[in-house]
């Protein structure tokens, strides 16, 4: 896991769930050869609970999508719930909430340990993957992340079984270069898009995709 997120010279913050017992290593690096010069880190372990985003696999933890609501893939006391449609296309419709300018925001989880491996993006996946559809309720800018799966990645689509379809992550020059959990394109109101989680190198997992549309 690797954070590259802040602007130069701001503070960058990295994230992620550790066992009892775990040791961890954690790199500070800069952009470039260049790039020297003192820097401060700080780093806390908070105890894990339902509802913080971070999955630790228990018998009371099958998920953790960072709310405790239900109806969203991952119920209020962190429990996978049925999703129906989501192994093949046209997948399952994404419940998108906000209005006016705000943004549009919706999260699902579900496990892909069970799905098939129906579908592959152009820079990778081709492991057991899920369908989402949204349905832009506004134009703008759409940016969809998975958490929760180590080795995910999303890709987008406009037609969903036809993969000349794929909307290429133009920002990377080569698949090596291409961020993998995260997505980001312009949407039209009313279009239909499609969002396949899928793992790297036969991974799979329970992954939480997190779409939001800014107006």
């Amino acid at each position: 896991m690797c954070a590259n997120d802040g602007v130069e010279g701001q503070e960058e913050t990295l994230a992620t769930s550790v066992a009892a017992g775990e040791i961890v290593y954690i790199v500070v690096d800069s952009k470039g050869a260049d790039d020297i010069g003192r820097f401060t880190l700080d780093v806390s372990v908070t105890p894990s609970v339902c509802g913080d985003g971070y999955l630790v696999a228990s018998p009371s933890e099958a998920c953790d999508d960072g709310n405790t609501s239900s109806g969203d893939g991952c119920s209020a006391t962190c429990k996978l719930e049925p999703i129906g449609n989501v192994d093949v296309c046209p997948g399952v419709p994404l419940v998108l909430t906000g209005s006016g300018a705000q943004p549009r925001r919706g999260t699902i989880t579900f496990s892909t340990a069970t799905l098939n491996a129906d579908y592959a993006g152009a820079c990778g996946g081709g492991s057991r993957d899920g369908v989402v559809k949204v349905v832009a309720p506004v134009s703008g800018s759409l940016r969809a992340k998975t958490r929760g799966m180590p080795d995910s990645t999303v890709y987008a689509r406009t037609v969903c079984n036809d993969p000349s379809t794929e909307i290429i992550k133009s920002k990377y020059s080569t698949c090596l270069d291409v961020l993998h959990d995260t997505v980001a394109f312009q949407v039209t109101a009313g279009a239909e898009y499609f969002l396949f989680v899928d793992g790297l190198d036969a991974a799979t997992g329970v992954p939480t995709l997190d779409v939001t549309i800014e107006p």
